[in-house]
């Protein structure tokens, strides 16, 4: 089961498994817990859902049903863009600052 919480800035919830946040960040978001024992508090962060959403695609395996593939950034608005590639620095999202530098350039 997903063991850490986060809220948007507009209060949606998201449960991401902290294994996962440990392989996909280094500093970002260190909240997440070290052992099974430990429940963390919810953690208010300062993005909209949509960008999350967006950028936990990049934590959690792809499912199969986007044929274990990370979202596209490609179709992306540039205002969303930018907000999610400034929220994947910000976390230091490895897979989302790579996607968000090649379409930069």
């Amino acid at each position: 089961d997903a063991d850490v919480t986060f809220i948007s800035s507009d209060h949606v919830t998201f449960k991401i498994h902290s294994v996962y946040l440990n392989l996909s960040t280094s500093i970002g978001f260190a909240q997440a817990p070290q052992d099974d024992a430990s429940q963390s508090e919810p953690t208010l962060l300062a993005e909209s859902a949509e960008v999350l959403e967006i950028i936990f695609q990049f934590i959690e395996p792809p499912p199969l049903s986007r044929n274990h593939k990370h979202p596209s950034i490609a179709e992306l608005t540039p205002e969303l863009f930018f907000q999610v590639a400034e929220a994947a620095e910000k976390y230091v999202i490895y897979g989302a600052t790579n996607i968000s530098l090649i379409r930069i350039e």
